[in-house]
């Protein structure tokens, strides 16, 4: 569905090392726009209505289904448009709608998020990471840190060396005003932290910057 046939309920530039959290509709348009290029977002979801139900990165791995029942199912390391988004009940959670890197699926599904802990082992003590951020902007909605899952991490870029078995973080593709955008298919608590990773490694090309979150709705 084009910009044209929607009408945006709300919009806001969130600096990093800070988060947003917001319920968005069954049926509305969620859009994470890499304002200007190489930043990752530690994006979660939880149902509206039973925040035990969250977002699982396992399942959506390994159960992107293709076709009408009994045809073959994909098993992915990356996921783009018209992939879902499932959650621990293995149900849909979010349709990828739009995905405008120059290389579509470079994003995450394997690694955890940031914390003070990490930061700690790299001799960077008292320090917030992705983890703290979420747990603190999903805390009106009664979601407690330990209930956060392992995110989907938009725009980050890895390197995986199957021989050796371990990954490693490279600079993301994503260039200015790219962005990836959801059609949430139940109502959700959508969260996500600006990543304030600038040590260690390129993850958010050295250099962390916003992200612009936009919801859309339908128009009849």
């Amino acid at each position: 569905m084009s910009k044209e046939k929607r009408k945006i309920t709300f919009e806001q530039i969130i600096q990093p090392g800070d988060g947003w959290a917001g319920i968005v509709k069954k049926g509305q348009y969620v859009r994470f726009i890499d304002v200007e290029g190489q930043q990752v977002g530690d994006l979660c979801f939880f149902n509206a209505d039973n925040i035990k139900e969250c977002f699982s990165a396992g399942i959506t791995r390994t159960r992107q289904f293709v076709g009408k029942p009994g045809a073959p199912y994909r098993l992915v390391n990356r996921i783009t448009e018209g992939d879902v988004m499932y959650s621990s009940a293995y149900r849909p959670m979010a349709t990828i709608t739009a995905d405008t890197p120059i290389i579509k699926g470079i994003h995450e599904l394997d690694l955890h998020m940031c914390n003070k802990q990490l930061y700690e082992h790299l001799g960077y003590p008292n320090r917030e990471g992705c983890w703290e951020i979420t747990s603190r902007v999903v805390a009106k909605y009664g979601i407690a840190p330990e209930q956060i899952p392992d995110p989907f991490n938009i725009f980050m870029n890895i390197k995986r060396d199957e021989k050796k078995g371990t990954f490693t973080i490279i600079r993301p593709i994503s260039r200015p005003g790219d962005f990836i955008e959801f059609r949430l298919e139940m109502d959700c608590i959508v969260a996500i932290p600006i990543c304030p990773m600038d040590i260690g490694a390129p993850t958010n090309g050295d250099k962390p910057t916003p992200i612009k979150v936009e919801v859309y709705e339908a128009r009849p």
